[in-house]
C-alpha cells in the first residue's frame, strides 16, 4: 500500500478481513520471512562467513 493512499490501506484492511485464503497466504508468508529473518539463522550465517576466513 502505498504511503498516504488511505483508500488503497481501507482496500487493503477489507480484504484481510473479508479474505481468509488470501488472509491465510499473508500470514504463511509472514512466518516464512520471519524464519528467514531469524537470530539463529543469522548466527549460522556468520559463523559459515567466519569460518571461511
Amino acid at each position: 500500500v502505498p504511503m498516504g493512499d488511505d483508500a488503497a490501506m481501507a482496500e487493503a484492511l477489507a480484504r484481510v478481513v473479508t479474505d481468509a485464503e488470501w488472509r491465510e497466504g499473508l500470514r504463511q508468508r509472514a512466518l516464512d520471512r520471519a524464519d528467514e529473518l531469524s537470530a539463529e539463522r543469522a548466527l549460522k550465517a556468520w559463523e559459515s562467513l567466519l569460518a571461511e576466513v
